[in-house]
């Protein structure tokens, strides 16, 4: 770029006193009555489901008496919102809420004595508030074995599962219920369990056993939340179309003087005599004995990260500046890592590495698709990895198999075609997952550029949230299945240039560009203004623009880290680091408005795009509720009156990509408005002009019902004010706006040794 003609992001810093405000709170709401009400008929039908309770965990009470049980209460499908839970009945001293299993479906820890307060407070309840609650109550019954084995499978050749325990929020009892536990085994004749360390919070145990009912007896143990064969995995892909030999003219050249960020690769491994890679190569931590060993597919994710646009033809969708590896060598062709083995040992790189390696890239999947209602626990722990040591997992969205019988798609999709889910750990919270779009195409190919690959799982995750965020090339195929021509170009690891397709070689250009990213930005910026940033320029770039079309390709296509990092003259693009206090909101008034967007009668013209990615706090035990705060925004116009309180707040900006709803209960926020999704874009469109004295940004934290949450919330704001025409001078106008408002602003700062490579 010629830095003449470089115009540069702004930053735009917080007034603490200014900026964030106590919540004003809002006046008492008349509590929604369901089922027609709590009438007698229903206290007692409710009166003998928990007496049912009771009696079903009579024989567990008395032989195991500080080991409390579980029993699950499903509220209607309209009344899923925390106003209409009551902690004054699921109390401490009745029966607490320790988790969920589904939208609407509480997990409640249950003793003898909690079960007959809770009796006491049907029975004894004249409330308002309380009676409401009691009425949104679908159904109340006990937790049992039949929950437990859900996920299981007695097809386990080599008869190891996973147990993962209750957590009820008391280190008595969670010390209660694993020596309870290991009693149960060792009654049953199964050997000692083996705790197995995905997660600081998460009690899960390896057991072993041949004969499957016995595992299915040990589920009857009210301990246990969850009983599933240890899933495993290996290398599928081993090669792809040879094109032509390496050639060193299309290598970059490793320029010593230059600090490259650096990617850990978590794969099958790079060989340390190839000549080609090793150089690129910074440390190894290798767990695959040589014999197993198949380096092609770790080789063409390396050579990507490091090599991605010059092997693709110069294409600007293909990263152009090089990252150095780490080579994690865990998966093999030839031999199944169990799930454990390959959390534990990321989770020991990460812990040497940390300081260094900030970006991990994870270009593999399990066979089995992710849960609708629970984060799979490989998630959880990468989830919890990434906060102790502050790195970036980025992850592919995962492939079709057609060896299992699953069908690559075209596009549109065809009426009859069965969507593939994302598998985990694609499920991540913390993580970056990356889908795959079609960079070329020919007369006979399957999808034409830029639409999702015909390979590429779809979101969402667990309770709709939005996955992939971001796609980028992965290639496409013909009818047949045949990628030649239409693949990704990549290094093979014995000397070839190949051509190859999947989900597994769009995840390095997304490890690449935020190592990138993150490295050449001054101070160094947080992952949450990474990701911002990415997908908030995907989505400038190439958005998704039909919701059926979001949950295959995310937000959008980011493009180079130039493109990225700058302005145009018809657009200005504001960074907001935000943290803010959970009994606090941030309002920013007197939005800047370039002059060339208010028309002569006073109108506010332009598109106003916003990408707002947070660190919601996360708590496993409530399965799709894993995700426990969230900040809403709005940019719109607002009248105060004379002592500050904001008497009017009108919305002017849609959630993108915008849903068709039906209604906006819970459900429907969460499937239609990304509510509780970290990740949020909207625009506020005004091509005629809209009537408003000003514009602000107002950023609200919501916490889930049952535990407060005092740590502030973090988050990154992207957003771009643009000339939908491309003709006016929005960022010269802006930047005086700015000058004359009250917002503190300054440029974005460019490390120097990289403004030479931008």
């Amino acid at each position: 770029m010629d830095r003449s003609e470089y115009l540069p992001i702004q930053v735009i810093l917080p007034l603490e006193q200014r900026d964030y405000k106590p919540k004003r709170g809002g006046g008492p709401s008349e509590r929604r009555i369901f089922n027609g009400g709590f009438t007698k008929e229903r206290e007692e039908l409710l009166l003998d489901k928990v007496d049912s309770v009771s009696n079903h965990f009579k024989s567990s009470f008395a032989k195991y008496p500080n080991v409390p049980a579980v029993a699950y209460l499903q509220l209607h499908e309209d009344a899923l919102a925390k106003s209409h839970r009551r902690n004054t009945i699921l109390g401490l001293k009745s029966c607490p809420v320790i988790g969920s299993d589904g939208l609407g479906r509480l997990l409640l820890s249950a003793t003898k004595a909690g079960l007959n307060k809770l009796r006491r407070l049907i029975v004894n309840n004249e409330s308002k508030d309380n009676l409401a609650f009691l009425s949104a109550i679908d159904d109340f019954g006990a937790y049992t074995k039949n929950d437990v084995l859900q996920q299981f499978s007695v097809d386990n050749e080599l008869g190891i599962y996973k147990a993962r325990l209750f957590n009820h929020k008391d280190d008595l009892v969670t010390g209660a219920i694993e020596s309870a536990f290991r009693n149960e085994a060792k009654l049953l004749g199964l050997e000692e369990p083996k705790k197995i360390n995905y997660c600081k919070h998460l009690q899960v145990y390896r057991i072993s056993s041949t004969k499957a009912d016995t595992i299915t007896s040990l589920a009857e143990f009210v301990g246990i939340r969850k009983v599933d064969a240890l899933p495993r995995l290996r290398l599928i892909r081993s090669s792809g179309i040879i094109k032509h030999k390496w050639n060193v003219d299309i290598w970059p050249q490793r320029d010593t003087g230059f600090n490259y960020p650096n990617v850990g690769i978590v794969d099958g491994g790079i060989d340390l005599n190839d000549p080609v890679l090793d150089p690129w190569v910074v440390g190894r931590d290798k767990r695959v004995p040589d014999a197993y060993c198949n380096y092609y597919h770790a080789s063409f994710v390396g050579s990507l990260v490091v090599a991605a646009r010059q092997m693709n033809s110069n294409n600007p969708y293909f990263p152009e500046t090089p990252c150095s590896l780490f080579d994690l060598t865990i998966l093999s062709e030839k031999q199944h890592c169990s799930e454990d083995d390959l959390v534990s040992a990321i989770e020991h790189a990460v812990k040497q590495h940390h300081e260094t390696i900030k970006v991990w890239n994870l270009s593999f999947q399990m066979t089995a698709p992710c849960s609708n209602d629970c984060f799979s626990d490989f998630a959880v722990a990468l989830d919890d990895i990434a906060d102790e040591y502050d790195v970036q997992f980025v992850i592919a969205a995962g492939n079709m198999l057609p060896d299992l019988g699953e069908k690559l798609r075209p596009w549109p999709p065809n009426d009859g075609y069965r969507e593939m889910k994302i598998c985990p750990p694609a499920d991540s919270a913390r993580g970056l997952c990356v889908g795959a779009i079609a960079h070329c195409e020919k007369s006979n190919s399957l999808v034409k550029m830029f639409d999702p690959s015909p390979f590429s799982r779809s979101g969402p995750a667990p309770s709709f949230l939005p996955k992939p965020e971001i796609s980028l090339p992965g290639g496409n195929t013909d009818n047949n299945g045949d990628c030649s021509q239409l693949g990704v170009l990549g290094y093979d690891g014995s000397g070839n240039i190949v051509e190859d397709i999947g989900t597994s070689f769009a995840a390095p250009l997304a490890s690449n560009l935020i190592a990138n990213l993150r490295e050449c930005i001054v101070p160094t910026p947080s992952w949450l203004m990474c990701k911002a940033l990415l997908i908030h320029a995907g989505f400038l770039k190439h958005p998704a623009k039909q919701f059926s079309e979001f949950k295959h390709r995310g937000w959008g296509v980011p493009p180079s880290l130039e493109t990225i990092l700058s302005c145009e003259p018809w657009m200005i693009t504001m960074l907001f680091n935000l943290k803010i206090p959970t009994k606090n909101e941030f309002l920013k008034a007197d939005f800047p408005i370039p002059e060339s967007l208010r028309t002569s009668d006073g109108r506010i013209r332009g598109e106003y795009i916003y990408t707002l990615v947070s660190k919601p706090q996360l708590d496993q035990d409530f399965g799709p509720e894993y995700l426990r705060t969230d900040l809403s925004i709005t940019i719109g116009s607002g009248k105060e009156d004379v002592d500050g309180e904001e008497l009017r707040y009108t919305t002017k900006g849609d959630l993108q990509p915008r849903p068709r709803a039906h209604n906006k209960f819970e459900k429907e926020l969460i499937k239609k408005y990304f509510k509780w999704s970290p990740v949020k874009v909207g625009r506020a469109a005004f091509p005629k002009g809209v009537t408003a004295e000003d514009l602000r940004l107002h950023v609200n934290v919501i916490q889930r019902g049952e535990y407060e949450i005092d740590e502030e919330q973090e988050a990154a704001l992207v957003v771009s004010i643009i000339d939908p025409k491309r003709e006016l001078p929005i960022y010269n106008d802006a930047i005086r706006a700015l000058r004359s408002s009250s917002w503190n602003n300054s440029e974005l700062k460019i490390r120097d040794r990289w403004k030479i490579r931008l």
